[in-house]
């Protein structure tokens, strides 16, 4: 059975290679001890997720380019994506929004989304706020509560596609462990 931390690792880990990582020519390759250093994941849920996403791959045991003395797994018909900056156009923004979200505002300089969880407080459903600036930051709101990003684990910068699935598995929280009201001391 796996737990809500590994479906979210594993989650993360899909949005990390599908945003790091594509197709290429049958020549071209990469290194399995690579993709390790630049993200956290660990065991096997690379190379099955990598097997998974792309049909094509070809697996192979082989020296590191990076580190000659260590062997690795390499593979084939993927390579690194070039990291092109997106380019937030506020005038057709409206197109790049998931069915699931609402634009809230849009003003020269930056956008503002939200998104309804599944969270409910008080009879409401909690809506998640982000507001994404031309400069490629971002901030959210929940309950009209900032939260840095970077207190979440997650770049000051945004890349869109990251940035939906992040607002979609934000939960709030709302209350505390219950305590033991025999364990209090009374005055």
């Amino acid at each position: 059975m796996t737990n809500i931390n590994e479906m979210s690792n594993k989650s993360n880990l899909f949005n990390w290679i599908i945003d790091n990582i594509e197709e290429g020519a049958i020549d071209e390759s990469i290194d399995l001890i690579d993709i390790k250093e630049k993200t956290a994941a660990e065991g096997t849920s690379v190379g099955n997720l990598i097997k998974q996403i792309y049909k094509n791959v070809k697996v192979k045991n082989a020296r590191s380019k990076s580190n000659w003395c260590k062997m690795t797994k390499r593979y084939f018909g993927i390579k690194w994506k070039i990291n092109t900056p997106v380019v937030l156009d506020i005038s057709t923004f409206g197109t790049h929004i998931p069915i699931d979200f609402v634009l809230l505002s849009k003003t020269l300089s930056c956008i503002t989304i939200g998104h309804f969880n599944k969270t409910i407080i008080n009879g409401l459903k909690v809506l998640t706020e982000a507001q994404l600036k031309l400069d490629q930051t971002w901030t959210l709101m929940v309950m009209g509560k900032k939260i840095d990003p970077v207190s979440l684990g997650v770049d000051k910068t945004f890349n869109l596609p990251s940035c939906f699935e992040i607002i979609r598995q934000l939960r709030y929280c709302n209350g505390v462990e219950e305590v033991d009201e025999s364990m209090l001391k009374t005055s």
